[in-house]
């Protein structure tokens, strides 16, 4: 009889990533939300890629989804964000899409309405980046 270790291996931290993207898909759907792409299938940069052609007709939204707490300390997370952002503030993109980040818990989240909330301020963003 074989023995699978998976808790804490690539695996299952694929596992937990699909299944937090499954109930992400769920959410936007019932947002009236079409999914066009999927990093697993299409091996794409951003994790998910949706439309809403009744609410934002032409826009894309790149979603990444997060099945763990992120820090904007973590250096590997911030070089994924702050490719995000560049991406997003290109002139060739402006206003044709938006960055949707969902994740189960973030630290400090103080800090993180800087970048996400309405405040949104670009300041904190660019010096961040």
């Amino acid at each position: 009889m074989p023995i699978h270790y998976l808790y804490g291996r690539r695996e299952s931290l694929h596992g937990r990533a699909e299944a937090y993207k499954k109930s992400v898909r769920e959410y936007l759907e019932s947002l009236g939300f079409s999914q066009t792409t999927d990093s697993s299938i299409q091996g794409t940069f951003a994790d998910m890629i949706y439309v809403n052609p009744s609410t934002d007709p032409g826009k894309k939204f790149l979603v990444e989804s997060k099945a763990d707490e992120v820090s904007l300390r973590s250096k590997k997370f911030a070089r994924e964000l702050v490719k995000y952002f560049r991406f997003s503030q290109s002139v060739s993109l402006r206003g044709e899409m938006k960055f949707e980040l969902f994740a189960q818990g973030v630290t400090k989240p103080e800090e993180w309405d800087a970048f996400f909330s309405e405040i949104n301020n670009s300041e904190t963003v660019r010096a961040w980046c």
